[in-house]
């Protein structure tokens, strides 16, 4: 992998960890307080939501898609011993029937759209 994808996916892990989880985190803990949600997860990628939902929710129900067969395998296993959560090896788009997936190098940039 070169070295401007590595930076490039470095700059996304960043954003996402100093920036976009913690104002998430600050809103949810305060909305998902004594409840036991359900959550849909559509385009899991490596599970980073659904880790987020449960360290605020650690009881939540997920339902996670993921139509990357590498990744599905990982969450797989990453997720075997947790029965709340449901993973399907599919895309979930507004078009109904088949479409394309098309895998990126960098899989957080990979889609369903033309």
């Amino acid at each position: 992998m070169s070295v401007r994808i590595k930076l490039v996916q470095f700059l996304i892990n960043f954003n996402e960890n100093l920036i976009f989880y913690p104002r998430l985190k600050r809103y949810y803990s305060k909305e998902l307080q004594n409840l036991n949600p359900l959550i849909m997860d559509v385009g899991v990628n490596k599970g980073q939501t659904i880790d987020f939902f449960l360290k605020i929710v650690s009881e939540a129900q997920v339902i996670g898609f993921e139509p990357n067969i590498d990744l599905f395998d990982f969450l797989k296993l990453k997720y075997k011993k947790n029965g709340r959560i449901q993973l399907y090896q599919s895309g979930i788009s507004s078009q109904s029937g088949k479409l394309i997936f098309k895998q990126n190098i960098m899989d957080e940039t990979s889609t369903l759209k033309l």
